[in-house]
Order: C-alpha cells, then structure tokens, then sequence
C-alpha cells in the first residue's frame, strides 16, 4: 500500500556509487499506519548509519512533506503545475524533482499516474516548459570568457555547472515530448 521513490540522480538511474538520501513516499488512499513516523524517521535514521547522508534540501520520507497520500499528491503536483504557469520557479524546481522519481519497493504501481499527470500538465503550455527550461541556467558556468575554469577557492561545483544544465535542458525537452522515462 506504499511506494518508496527514489529521486535525483538515483531516481534517474545514474548513480554508481552512493549518494545522499533522495526520497519520498505515496500512500494509498485510506491507509491507516498509526506508526507511520516513527518508522520513516527510523528508516532515514538506518540509511545515515549505512552511510547515505540527509538531502541538503529535506527530500527525505522522515520530512512529511516528501510523503502523501495519491490524492495528496496529485492535488500538490496540480498547485505545483498552476504556480509554474506564473513561472514559480521552487514549484517548477518541485515538479523537476518528483519528474526524476523512480519506484524502488512496494507498489510501484502507485509512481506511473504521478508522473503522467506532469507530461498531461505541461502538454501545450510552452511559457510554462520555456520557464521549467531556464532553471537550467540558475547556476553560473565555471567558465571564462577563453573557456577556462574560473578560479574558486571552493573548486570546482562539477554538478551546478556541467552536469544539472544538461539533465534538466534533456528532463525538460523528455517532458515536452512526453517522454516518461528519466534515465
């Protein structure tokens, strides 16, 4: 009665070694689980011991706001649609990251009509896919104008600057054709 998701680069399937702890949960609708906090806080608790760090942004099933029910995300993926037509870009930046969702135990079955319900709200909204595109370019390229790296007493961020304008340019386009798969 439950779908862990995975999601990020692990949902997308391009994760070899291991990463940080990307994931949600869909509940059926009329699941009662009493003990459903505990277990999630113990289970992110469980994957920080194997050595998967928390998200830096939360996307873990011990935040509430990762685990719905399908009726509760439908309804939140539906305001995340209608505020990207406005061109919010956190909601956008929400439907990029459920978009990447992969189902890795229980019923899958519960993913598929979530996914779709993005490619159904995007189909025909050019402005909106235009918007949902830019979020590409959110982070600077560490080029120069000569095509060197700039310095960066940090170094080098490879996946702000190479890696995330590529798979989004690529989920964005997938998602304008209707394509489903993320990987």
């Amino acid at each position: 009665q439950v779908c862990l998701m995975v999601m990020g680069s692990e949902g997308r399937g391009e994760q070899i070694l291991k990463t940080d702890q990307d994931n949600g949960l869909i509940l059926a609708d009329g699941l009662e689980w009493p003990e459903q906090h505990a277990i999630l806080t113990a289970f992110s608790t469980h994957l920080l011991s194997f050595g998967y760090p928390p998200c830096p942004g939360n996307v873990m099933v011990n935040n509430p706001f990762w685990v719905k029910t399908t009726q509760q995300w439908h309804a939140q993926i539906e305001q995340w649609l209608l505020r990207g037509q406005s061109g919010d870009s956190d909601s956008l930046m929400q439907l990029a990251i459920i978009n990447d969702a992969h189902g890795v135990a229980g019923n899958a079955a519960l993913l598929p009509p979530l996914k779709q319900q993005i490619i159904d709200g995007c189909k025909g909204k050019e402005v909106m896919l235009s918007q949902f595109a830019r979020i590409a370019l959110q982070f600077g390229s560490p080029l120069n104008l000569f095509g060197h790296l700039k310095s960066n007493e940090a170094g080098l961020d490879i996946k702000k600057g190479g890696i995330f304008p590529i798979v989004h340019g690529i989920r964005s386009l997938a998602i304008e054709q209707g394509i489903t798969e993320t990987n």
